[in-house]
């Protein structure tokens, strides 16, 4: 199975994120990692499953490159792919949106594929539309500006999680 890791990151701690998550992910699968500002559409072909990053700008906004390749490419018809999300927020700050860009891919990418990834809620906010049941984020959402320390922790747990996944599908 092919793995590509795709992001957009405009203050670059989503891009941060993605290579802890590549660096952790490549040790047992081979994947590559791609700045969706950089490349076409044609590229999500190459990969069986995809993870993509997004990080929540303003009051629940998808990343400006995110925004600009999901514009551009308005018809979008990405199948049978396994897919899964990831993304940086701030719950303190903007705790009424908390994660929301993942809940935009989610809608875009989630016909006809398989999502895996969904990660227990552990932050406390306001309102998310990347929470399921109360209980579920659509993926893993990273508060890179507020609980740094927990990141790897964090990181290494969900990556665990898909792996089994993975395996599975």
């Amino acid at each position: 199975m092919r793995i590509g890791i795709f992001f957009g990151s405009s203050t670059g701690n989503t891009k941060k994120i993605s290579y802890l998550i590549y660096k952790r992910l490549n040790k047992y699968i081979i994947c590559n990692i791609f700045d969706i500002s950089k490349i076409n559409l044609d590229k999500f072909n190459n990969f069986d499953i995809l993870i993509l990053g997004s990080s929540t700008w303003y009051y629940g906004k998808l990343q400006y490159d995110w925004y600009n390749f999901l514009n551009y490419n308005k018809n979008i018809i990405i199948r049978n792919k396994i897919i899964c999300f990831f993304g940086c927020a701030d719950k303190l700050n903007y705790r009424y949106t908390f994660g929301d860009s993942l809940y935009y891919l989610y809608k875009i990418f989630n016909n006809n594929n398989i999502i895996i990834g969904y990660f227990n809620n552990i932050y406390k906010f306001n309102n998310s539309k990347s929470l399921l049941f109360k209980k579920y984020l659509l993926g893993l959402i990273i508060d890179d500006n507020n609980k740094y320390e927990k990141n790897i922790r964090i990181i290494n747990i969900w990556i665990s999680d898909l792996l089994l996944n993975i395996l599975k599908n």
